[in-house]
Formats: C-alpha cells, sequence, structure tokens
C-alpha cells in the first residue's frame, strides 16, 4: 500500500503547525516589544524554526503582521473569506433586519477582541513601514466592502428611506470602526457584553426605520 498521501498529509499538518507556531511567536513579541524593536530571527527564535522559514512563511515582518490581522478577523489560519463562513451564512439566511444587526455586532465585537492587543502595534508600525501603512488602507477597504455585504443582505424597505446600500454601507463602516472598541473596552472600561449590546442598539438605530 502506498504511503504517499499519509506522507503528504502529515507534511501538510507538520507545515500548518508550523505557521501557528510562527504566528504565536510573531504576536507574543509584538505586542510585549513592539514592531520595530522585534525581528524576524526574534520571532523564529521564539518558535523554534530557521530564520529563513520564519521569513519565508509571510513574507518577512510586515507580511506576518498582516496575517494576524487576517487571522484576527477570521478567528483562524484557514484561507476561507468571511463571506463564506458560517457567521455570513446565517446572517444571510435571517430575514430579521434586526437580528441581522445584532448578529453583525456580535460578529465584529469578537473581531475586535481578537484584535484590540494589536492596536497598539499597528498604529506604531504604520509609522515606520511604508507596507503596513498601505495595508491598513487596503484593510479598510476591505471592511467597508464586508459593510456593502451585509447592507445588500438587509432588506431594503427595512432600511431608513434616506439611505440606500451605499450610504448604509457607509453607517455600518463608521460604526463598527475598531478605534471605537479600543476606546469603549480598553480606554473607558466597558465590558465586551456592552460594547456589543451597544453596537448593536446603533446599527438598529442607523439603519433601520
Amino acid at each position: 500500500m502506498s504511503t504517499r498521501r499519509y506522507d503528504s498529509t502529515r507534511r501538510q499538518q507538520a507545515a500548518a503547525r508550523t505557521r501557528i507556531e510562527i504566528l504565536d511567536a510573531g504576536r507574543q513579541l509584538f505586542i510585549s516589544r513592539g514592531y520595530a524593536a522585534t525581528t524576524m530571527s526574534d520571532v523564529a527564535a521564539r518558535a523554534g524554526v530557521a530564520p529563513a522559514t520564519a521569513a519565508a512563511a509571510f513574507g518577512g515582518k510586515a507580511g506576518l503582521l498582516k496575517r494576524l490581522v487576517d487571522v484576527g478577523v477570521a478567528g483562524d489560519d484557514e484561507d476561507v473569506p468571511v463571506s463564506e463562513r458560517e457567521v455570513a451564512q446565517r446572517i444571510a439566511a435571517t430575514t430579521d433586519a434586526v437580528q441581522q444587526c445584532e448578529m453583525l455586532a456580535a460578529f465584529v465585537t469578537d473581531v475586535h477582541e481578537r484584535l484590540a492587543p494589536l492596536h497598539d502595534v499597528l498604529m506604531q508600525a504604520s509609522g515606520i513601514d511604508d507596507d503596513v501603512r498601505q495595508e491598513l488602507a487596503r484593510e479598510q477597504e476591505r471592511r467597508r466592502a464586508g459593510m456593502a455585504e451585509f447592507s445588500a443582505l438587509v432588506d431594503a424597505g427595512a432600511l431608513k428611506p434616506e439611505l440606500d446600500g451605499e450610504r448604509a454601507a457607509d453607517v455600518a463602516w463608521a460604526l463598527t470602526e475598531p478605534r471605537l472598541y479600543v476606546g469603549l473596552v480598553q480606554e473607558r472600561g466597558w465590558t465586551k457584553k456592552q460594547y456589543r449590546l451597544w453596537l448593536g442598539a446603533q446599527l438598529v438605530a442607523g439603519l433601520l426605520r
């Protein structure tokens, strides 16, 4: 019996574990030391891999930080767009606009909770690294596109009469701004639940009749 398929699967699993170890090491070091003070050699040493392996895995330090943001948004290192994930499918399958807003608020709250520890890292990195600054701009565009996808799922008859799809997406994009979570939860001491309920109520008030 051929072991080729088994060996291939085992190699893929080992590669996936290595990626996770590099991501975990990068996250820990970025948060504890800051972006500027962290090198890919540091990340490699923390992950227990060769420097070339760490560098190749994500294309360098900016690529590693980008992937950490991607993982924060999606919740894992799988290359599955948010629009194809279970949460998006559940929102799409729901016909009640209020429930859709509340479901979006719950999803966004989880994303912000995962990304909040990296907020200062991203701000620091964007000030010294052009690649990170450009990626943050693209991330804002992707977030805006995600809000457009969300607003398209809401029954147009449930939206405020003055809102078309584009304006509704702008409202959702503004209300889900990550800085609001950082300010209210990390700086003002709100709980995650308080923020989620507030965001859900703001989405309902801002979007629906």
